[in-house]
């Protein structure tokens, strides 16, 4: 079973996300979960392993990158595959290096 993160406070873009993946899922064993903050995430973390994490990069209450150097560094984290996103483009692109992210794209993809 491949455990995905959804981890955003827009709640659309949650939502949207969501949606895509579930339309891809059809015939795959797969379970996403969805956190609105970054502490919420930060503590399921410390709970339960994802494959796959979608991670937004700006938060009201966490950001993203500290939470990609949280599960790197402090988990010891090398396996999930982490996903940027962010409506703010490459101004965060030198920091996402540092948690050897997988992918980043721009939120505004989705709409």
């Amino acid at each position: 079973m491949i455990q995905i993160a959804i981890c955003d406070d827009d709640f659309q873009v949650c939502s949207q996300l969501e949606d895509y993946i579930r339309r891809w899922k059809e015939g795959r064993r797969l379970e996403v979960e969805i956190f609105n903050t970054g502490k919420e995430f930060e503590e399921a973390l410390k709970e339960r392993h994802y494959d796959l994490i979608f991670l937004d990069i700006v938060m009201r209450d966490r950001n993203g990158i500290e939470l990609g150097r949280f599960i790197r560094e402090e988990l010891g984290n090398d396996t999930s595959m982490i996903v940027y996103m962010s409506a703010y483009g490459d101004e965060y692109a030198l920091d996402l290096f540092l948690t050897r992210a997988f992918d980043c794209f721009c939120v505004l993809c989705l709409c």
